[in-house]
């Protein structure tokens, strides 16, 4: 059996040099294609049982009486390419000035993104459902499987299992209290609900006559022993304090951002060798 081989410009649009306006009553099981378009190489090879449902780059349909033919884009695997399941981030653009303060890019959606980086084998994380054939061990290559989410805040974190899922996905926020006309109630304390204390005092003792001198008056400051007074009195015992706040009222949920400095970024996984 012969196989036809087709070069084009463009995957689809109908328009000349589009591997969609290849006429399909021509094509035969087998039949090769290489397009060559917004500067990426794409292989394609035609499986005229196919009947899958267009999904550029992946699968083009012919636009003329297509039946079953589909082009079935090929990926050949080459030595030192990116494993499938690697994700790395990925920024597009340009930065305005070296503190990174402004970012401009023409590839600032998933779509844009993906319609550039499909062709090559990746997709953006942002929890979409892909069934995609060809993909290594049939990682995607069934119904109700999602790529990984790595939007609003979520992160990567090392995990012996290789693997696990878990977290939520919140913000840190205050709340303001305002407690209006602070008081408290007093509390006379009993002798029982005073602790357990003593008070000491000290005195000094005059002494008449100096030492020869007969009816001299002299005063020694001499410090006498400490005089206790009412020891131990009082046994801590137990007692309360009233607390009257009249006006409490709690302020609505903040969001704050206490995070480092930071830059916002797609995450991107390679799903095809």
């Amino acid at each position: 059996m012969s196989v036809n081989g087709y070069k084009c410009t463009a995957l689809t649009g109908g328009g000349a040099g589009a591997l969609d306006a290849v006429a399909a009553a021509g094509l035969g099981d087998g039949d090769l294609a290489i397009v060559m378009a917004s500067g990426s190489l794409y292989h394609y090879e035609l499986d005229a049982d196919s009947g899958l449902s267009e999904a550029s780059p992946d699968v083009i349909r012919p636009d003329d009486e297509a039946g079953d033919k589909r082009w079935i884009l090929q990926r050949v695997p080459q030595t030192n390419t990116v494993p499938a399941g690697v994700v790395v981030p990925y920024l597009r653009g340009y930065f305005s000035n070296g503190s990174n303060g402004g970012y401009a890019s023409s590839y600032n959606s998933a779509a844009a993104v993906n319609a550039l980086l499909n062709a090559d084998g990746w997709y953006v994380c942002n929890g979409a459902a892909l069934n995609l054939a060809g993909s290594p061990g049939d990682m995607f290559a069934a119904s109700n499987r999602y790529l990984p989410n790595l939007t609003d805040d979520r992160f990567l974190m090392g995990d012996t299992a290789g693997g696990g899922v878990g977290g939520g996905n919140t913000m840190a926020h205050t709340h303001a209290v305002n407690i209006g006309a602070f008081t408290s109630g007093g509390t006379a304390l009993t002798a029982a609900q005073i602790p357990a204390h003593t008070h000491s005092l000290s005195h000094t003792i005059g002494i008449s006559g100096g030492p020869g001198e007969p009816g001299e008056r002299t005063e020694y400051g001499l410090r006498g022993p400490a005089i206790t007074a009412a020891a131990n009195t009082g046994g801590g015992g137990a007692h309360t304090h009233t607390v009257d706040p009249p006006n409490t009222n709690t302020g609505g949920a903040t969001n704050t951002e206490n995070r480092p400095l930071f830059l916002s970024c797609l995450y991107i996984i390679k799903v095809l060798a």
